[in-house]
């Protein structure tokens, strides 16, 4: 163990090629810091070439080297974080098209600036969390695809690693919502649909509905108040289910207590005689009951 006193003491120290009494060829650098050893090429007395930087506590780089810099292509290697990162440096920095891995499983590869993601890049996290898109200052930010763990895809806009903009958030039980984002929530108009059919059509606030739709329809038809259904009436018996909804825009496993009023009849291909017009767009045949005239 060297004392603090005796560091200074120590000298830097080179084994190796010499040309006109400067380090040119391969040689092994040992620096007056013990932390550091330098095994590679020279050139007028700078590292130039292809060499490895050595650290004690195990990390390292190795790669090519410009005239005393670390400038080009090479394998950086942290032994407190165990990352390593694969591709170019410019002066000793995480610098252009690179891919680093890092020690808990996640893995990046694309852009860097300044030893930050920034530009095109895709990030896959331990999770399985895959994210094809743009970067800034080692967010996401601008354009960008995230698939989540659950098989859950949001395509759209970031802003400072928040979904920020327009976009479309896709799950695998159905349920799409496609409009305006604010810091991770629906936020302003926006399309919300279930794999019921149901279609929320309206403004987003905070993640919520703001109030009553523009518009409720269920998925073959354009409006809910009105629905047509084909069947033989002798043979097959007709179902209707109703879909409640919170205001999260999610289907309701159970409800209880609710009344519902539904007009269901039976419509005709033509219109007969006696029969009054409706607002639904039919009409309906007046029928009279033995001993009186009330309308059925």
């Amino acid at each position: 163990m060297i004392k603090r006193n005796e560091r200074s003491k120590l000298q830097a120290t080179y084994h190796g090629e010499t040309h006109q009494n400067l380090r040119s060829g391969f040689g092994v650098y040992r620096y007056s810091n013990p932390f550091f050893r330098y095994e590679g090429t020279w050139k007028k007395g700078k590292k130039h070439g292809y060499g490895k930087l050595l650290m004690n506590d195990g990390s390292y780089y190795q790669g090519e080297f410009s005239d005393g810099e670390i400038i080009g292509q090479g394998t950086r290697y942290f032994a407190t974080t165990r990352n390593t990162y694969v591709g170019h440096f410019y002066y000793g920095e995480m610098d252009g098209h690179g891919r680093l891995r890092y020690g808990n499983g996640d893995c990046f590869e694309g852009e860097f600036k300044c030893n930050k993601r920034e530009g095109e890049g895709s990030f896959l996290s331990s999770k399985k969390e895959l994210y094809n898109g743009v970067w800034h200052d080692n967010l996401r930010h601008g354009q960008g695809i995230q698939t989540y763990s659950d098989n859950s895809k949001y395509d759209g806009d970031w802003l400072a690693d928040k979904r920020h903009g327009h976009g479309k958030l896709t799950r695998p039980d159905g349920f799409v919502y496609e409009g305006q984002w604010r810091n991770d929530l629906f936020h302003g108009t926006g399309v919300s649909t279930q794999l019921d059919g149901y279609i929320y059509r309206g403004l987003f606030m905070n993640g919520l509905p703001s109030g009553w739709p523009f518009r409720l329809t269920t998925k073959d038809t354009e409006n809910v108040s009105l629905k047509s259904i084909t069947f033989n009436e002798n043979e097959e018996p007709l179902t209707i289910t109703i879909i409640i909804v919170d205001l999260s825009n999610r289907i309701l496993k159970s409800e209880n207590g609710r009344l519902i009023r539904l007009r269901c009849g039976k419509q005709c291909k033509e219109a007969t005689v006696d029969s009054i017009p409706t607002p639904f767009g039919y009409h309906v045949d007046i029928v009279e009951k033995q001993n009186n005239n009330d309308m059925q």
